[in-house]
């Protein structure tokens, strides 16, 4: 059955009238939401296939329309990649199928299988979370001279050069969500994520917390993912994109994290002042990796490139290769932050 098309008001644009993929009992309701995570089958624990997937609650009697399919703006105020805690989960998504736990131990575990996996920091139902890039940032800021950093030391220096590209309006991404009927529980919203500018190149205004300030008006710049099959559940948003390439402004000699990403996934809590406990995540090349390292230190540090890739290769999560201990990919997730925003 198709939705019917409602006005947008505040001056947006028009909901896209189309069933919903995650909801097909009717248009009001009831609604039995699409599972977002996985589980072990038949109660299994780790390490094994998150086969089974989890329904628990994601029904709802009625899907209420109160804001009518209005459009969401907001720019990011934080990029972060963190690295894995065990007290507070893991940022990143189940991108290879399977919960590790603390490893496999069998002799012919490969590279997916014996590394370890967490619960997700902001979905804790979502197992087996992977995060493979994050190990690699310490070693990566080690090849810095410190004068190259903000702080004028390494460590810490990657998150330090992001928030300072953030402030300068040189790294902006605006993250817009359309077709909005509730910020409570809608099966169908359109999510796209956008490179961005302050409208006339001016710099963006900063609060005194060092934060981008809510209210700028923005200009798009360039679409860099659009998911219209997306939803949102008691609050929080999920979309997924088979690719992104993130454009993050490339200075000194730090290369992470890489530009493009495949298999991406991101989640949101959703409000009208903002989003947060907001991850995204996805796997990325590790021949690209090392490529983009070496040629980062290669300056300073000459003929490294078989030592780079022998420390990619020995944190490589996903995708193994004819050698079953050797991946060709890594997994990777960011966590961000954002506030409302306006489209000129």
């Amino acid at each position: 059955m198709l939705r019917l098309c409602r006005l947008i008001v505040l001056a947006v644009a028009v909901s896209a009238c189309a069933p919903s993929p995650y909801c097909e009992q009717g248009i009001d309701g009831p609604c039995t939401f699409e599972a977002w995570d996985h589980a072990c089958a038949d109660g299994n624990d780790p390490p094994c296939e998150t086969s089974e997937p989890i329904l628990a609650d994601r029904s709802v009697d009625v899907l209420p329309v109160e804001l009518g399919g209005t459009s969401l703006t907001y720019v990011v105020t934080s990029f972060s990649l963190s690295a894995p805690d065990d007290d507070r989960g893991v940022v990143g998504f189940n991108v290879d199928g399977i919960d590790s736990g603390s490893g496999w131990t069998a002799p012919d575990a490969d590279c997916e299988q014996f590394n370890e996996d967490g619960p997700g920091r902001y979905d804790p139902a979502h197992v087996g979370a992977d995060n493979a890039v994050a190990g690699l940032v310490g070693t990566a800021e080690g090849l810095l001279d410190p004068a190259d950093c903000p702080a004028s030391a390494p460590d810490g220096c990657f998150q330090a050069l992001i928030a300072d590209s953030l402030r300068r309006g040189a790294f902006l991404l605006a993250v817009q969500v359309r077709g909005v009927d509730s910020l409570d529980v809608d099966p169908r919203v359109e999510v796209s994520v956008h490179q961005a500018r302050v409208v006339g190149g001016r710099a963006p205004a900063i609060e005194p917390s060092g934060e981008l300030a809510a209210g700028q008006t923005l200009e798009l710049l360039r679409t860099l993912a659009v998911d219209p099959d997306a939803s949102l559940f008691r609050g929080r948003v999920r979309a997924r994109f088979e690719a992104m390439d993130i454009p993050f402004e490339r200075r000194e000699r730090l290369a992470l994290p890489p530009d493009h990403h495949e298999r991406v996934e991101l989640r949101f809590d959703i409000h009208s002042d903002g989003l947060d406990a907001m991850v995204l995540g996805g796997v990325v090349s590790a021949d690209e990796l090392v490529d983009e390292i070496s040629a980062a230190v290669e300056p300073i540090f000459t003929n490294a490139s078989a030592t780079i890739r022998s420390i990619v290769e020995s944190v490589a999560d996903i995708a193994p290769t004819a050698d079953p201990e050797v991946c060709g990919q890594l997994s990777v997730g960011y966590e961000l932050a954002a506030v409302p925003a306006i489209i000129e």
